[in-house]
């Protein structure tokens, strides 16, 4: 048997739990700066029926723990007068919020397992989120953003999945790690100014229904699919920038680049016409700086060796490719 805590005011002193099942509840969670919460293993659960305000700091220990909170949940660092940060450890671990989960220069770190971190928006502010090692998911079911920090999922096969647009804006890093990753897109996936690395593994960068926007006003902003046999599917534009090295596509030094990396990579386009060159692909929707991809592919079928030339994918999703003439 382990503790059993219904908070009704905010905490300000240190709850230390048991090594048994803990549990701390409370309509509205509110943990002042000099409060904190550490329950020391097992299978802990601390939730809130509203929302969850968190100054002070979380920690849970090894086991597969849950926090939950109905409402929005906001884990506040020095930039608000606060010390946030949630460490959940070792274990298949969730933090849910049915409504916003927001990180305002807070850490969160999931530590290893199979963690889920799942919220109707999320926005991730610095400095760091780490899931460690293990498939982790993070969803946001409508829109999530992400800037200044690290946002790493570690070693093993991770999901990021967006049910609206992603915003990774000025100095926002994703980190997929090693692992055959998946990241998902259902509205546009904008990097201004920031990165996606997937990592090494058979990764899979899905933004057919939005694109991606790619802006370097706020500095370099790059997507690269690592090491092994990786598909890009959809298609996107950059957002000009004169200033910018990447105004000219014919630069080795460009601030803009989609990076298939090394292995036998696929871009794999929606319906459209594409013209090809070795390092660009161009539609009547914009143009994609692009390098290290092996193969271009219709969406439903059909696949032929990167070279110059018009690839043409039909209604149905169906590639065909006429080359340049030499």
């Amino acid at each position: 048997m382990g503790l059993r805590i219904v908070l009704r005011a905010p905490l300000r002193r240190a709850i230390v739990g048991t090594s048994g099942r803990d549990s701390v509840r409370s309509r509205r969670l509110r943990i002042a700066n000099k409060g904190s919460i550490k329950l020391l293993g097992r299978n802990d659960r601390i939730s809130s029926r509203y929302a969850m305000e968190l100054k002070g700091i979380i920690s849970m220990g090894a086991g597969h723990d849950v926090i939950t909170g109905r409402r929005d949940i906001r884990v506040l660092g020095p930039e608000a007068d606060g010390s946030g940060e949630i460490i959940t450890g070792r274990g298949n671990d969730v933090l849910k919020s049915r409504r916003r989960l927001f990180l305002g220069d807070s850490d969160l770190d999931t530590g290893k397992g199979n963690d889920r971190v799942m919220a109707s928006e999320i926005a991730f502010n610095g400095p760091f989120v780490e899931t460690g090692s293990g498939d982790d998911i993070i969803h946001a079911k409508n829109s999530m953003y992400h800037d200044i920090g690290w946002l790493r999922m570690g070693p093993g096969s991770d999901l990021l999945k967006v049910g609206s647009w992603l915003w990774l804006d000025e100095g926002g890093r994703v980190d997929m790690d090693a692992g055959n990753d998946t990241v998902v897109v259902n509205d546009v996936l904008e990097i201004d100014g920031a990165s996606l690395d997937m990592g090494a593994g058979d990764d899979t960068v899905d933004v057919r229904n939005g694109g991606v926007e790619l802006d370097d006003y706020n500095g370099i902003c790059k997507i690269n699919l690592g090491d092994g046999n990786d598909r890009f599917i959809g298609f996107g534009k950059v957002i000009p920038n004169p200033d910018s090295p990447s105004a000219d596509p014919g630069s080795d030094d460009r601030d803009i680049i989609l990076d298939g990396g090394k292995g036998v990579d696929q871009m794999v386009l929606p319906q459209g016409i594409y013209t090809v060159t070795q390092n660009k692909i161009s539609s009547s929707l914009g143009y994609l700086p692009v390098r290290n991809f092996e193969v271009l592919a219709g969406i439903n079928g059909n696949s032929f060796p990167y070279a110059s030339g018009v690839l043409t994918v039909d209604s149905n999703g169906l590639a065909s490719f006429a080359p340049a003439l030499a």
